[in-house]
């Protein structure tokens, strides 16, 4: 589909989106290539390419001339609809259901058909008698093969639509059956809905949408003896930090700074996406009740309840920015952001700051790589995408250019240094940024694993304060029986943060 795209948009000079559904982006699998194109589209440039001003909106004949030449490209787009071989229709004569499905819910809809016993059409070698269905498999979802959709839903009375998210297809089968046929029940996620209009679909739940409309009982899970006997030993897990993340001591060293203001503040610090968003999943926190006052200050007993607000790239400096203009003053204004965010989004949002004199404190945590969608490269590596030494971006430099007076770098591994930057930040009345310098474990660990150093706990007097647990690091461990701390060797990577939060001074390393 995605070369077929690319074909398309050659042909009609537009973009073509490819939409990937969560189950596909989290995915993998073979994919066979086919052949591989060895010609190249040729390079240039020509600005009265096919149009008078082909690349400038404004340009004569103007934005509703090309607005014009969009619909008439637009019609030729339905032409390709209809001859689009992921458009597959199976209907076989007299049926009155037929269910239409949009990419991978096509293939959850089979599996539920199969499941109920409901043969699809002809493909199934089912006549109309026999219980069978019609069933549209849409690929090429916009514009709609028209003459395609009416020659399947004429005859019909019920007609089931199942796609993933918003309901584009139904809204468009439902003003086509406005002309062609008025009289059709369409159910889908809009009136008299089968599915809710929120959430992933699965077969199971696809089933639990389309059999009352087919007359069909949802057969027994065979499963579901197994599955309720294995509930209780199923222990209930997210994604956290690595061990020996540098953000872990970021997230302590803030902890620590905040402390210093009187218990009733309620500060806000706010993220955004990166490795480090995990600081406001909520992992390992107790039971939360909302409530209905203006302003509650809640401890963060872990590194994954400090962030506040959680949303988009770049929406953590942007939402303080805001929090800062109206002039709130219940606590501390707080963003954090990574080296990759910084460059991707939040740039912009930091000359925003400046520019309006905003009081709040911005914490880079950078750790030299994209490390949450796969460990690229980026600007402040040193290594271009093909692996190739190349200038770094040097991010404090960029910050004072902004004009932001107050900067600091820290080791995000010293934690006393970086308590006290943090605090001389928030102190400061202000945009002020601290930037916390150390490196992915991970890439560290692979380039160099510290074989010459191992972390543990002397046990006989560890008195189980579980400071290091709160830490959040998943090397630590702890004996709930004999209420003492531990490290697992296997995943420690000998940072040294345990150790600085220990009280007791009983975590050592023992050099080899």
């Amino acid at each position: 589909m995605t070369k077929a795209a690319f074909d398309l948009s050659e042909k009609l000079e537009l973009p073509v989106m490819v939409r990937s559904v969560t189950r596909i982006s989290h995915a993998s699998g073979d994919v066979l290539l086919g052949e591989i194109r060895k010609e190249r589209n040729a390079k240039g440039f020509n600005k009265h390419y096919e149009m008078p001003y082909r690349w400038n909106v404004y340009g004569p004949p103007g934005a509703i001339y090309k607005h014009k030449w969009l619909h008439e490209v637009l019609s030729e787009a339905v032409k390709l609809s209809e001859a689009c071989p992921y458009n597959i229709a199976d209907k076989p004569a007299g049926v009155k259901i037929g269910v239409v499905a949009c990419g991978i819910a096509a293939a959850y809809t089979r599996e539920a058909l199969s499941n109920l016993g409901a043969p699809v059409g002809i493909a199934d070698g089912c006549a109309a008698s026999e219980g069978a269905v019609a069933f549209l498999k849409l690929g090429f979802v916009y514009p709609l093969p028209e003459s395609l959709a009416k020659d399947f839903l004429a005859g019909l009375e019920t007609l089931l639509v199942i796609e993933e998210g918003d309901p584009l297809a139904e809204n468009m089968l439902r003003s086509l059956a406005q002309d062609c046929c008025p009289a059709l029940k369409i159910r889908g996620r809009k009136r008299n809905a089968i599915l809710p209009p929120y959430g992933e679909l699965n077969t199971d739940t696809v089933m639990a949408a389309i059999a009352p409309s087919l007359g069909k009982e949802i057969p027994p899970d065979p499963l579901a003896d197994a599955r309720a006997e294995l509930a209780g030993s199923i222990v209930p897990r997210s994604s956290t930090l690595c061990a020996g993340c540098s953000h872990l001591g970021a997230y302590a060293a803030l902890k620590r700074a905040l402390a210093d203001y009187p218990e009733e503040s309620v500060h806000i610090v706010n993220g955004d996406i990166g490795c480090y968003e995990q600081a406001g999943y909520g992992v390992f926190a107790s039971e939360r009740a909302a409530g209905n006052d203006i302003s509650k200050a809640y401890a963060a007993d872990s590194p994954y309840e400090v962030l506040d607000t959680l949303y988009v790239m770049g929406s953590g400096l942007s939402m303080a920015h805001g929090q800062s203009q109206i002039g709130y003053a219940e606590g501390k204004i707080v963003a954090v952001c990574g080296d990759s965010t910084f460059f991707h989004a939040i740039l912009p949002a930091l000359v925003n700051v400046v520019y309006n004199k905003s009081d709040l404190t911005l914490l880079i945590l950078d750790n030299r790589w994209t490390c949450m969608t796969g460990h690229q490269p980026n600007p402040a590596t040193g290594l271009d995408p093909y692996g190739a030494e190349c200038p770094k971006t040097d991010i404090p430099a960029i910050v004072k250019a902004c004009g932001c007076e107050s900067l600091s770098v820290v080791d995000a591994y010293d934690l006393e240094a970086s308590a006290e930057a943090i605090s001389a930040a928030l102190a400061y009345k202000g945009p002020s940024v601290v930037v916390m310098e150390s490196e992915c474990q991970l890439q560290v660990q692979r380039r160099q694993k510290k074989a010459l150093a191992k972390t543990y706990v002397k046990i006989d007097v560890c008195d189980g304060c579980k400071s290091c647990v709160r830490l959040g690091c998943p090397a630590v461990k702890f004996d709930t029986a004999e209420k003492k701390s531990g490290i697992d060797a296997i995943s420690c990577v000998d940072c040294g943060l345990c150790l600085q939060v220990c009280p007791s001074d009983v975590i050592k390393v023992r050099r080899r």
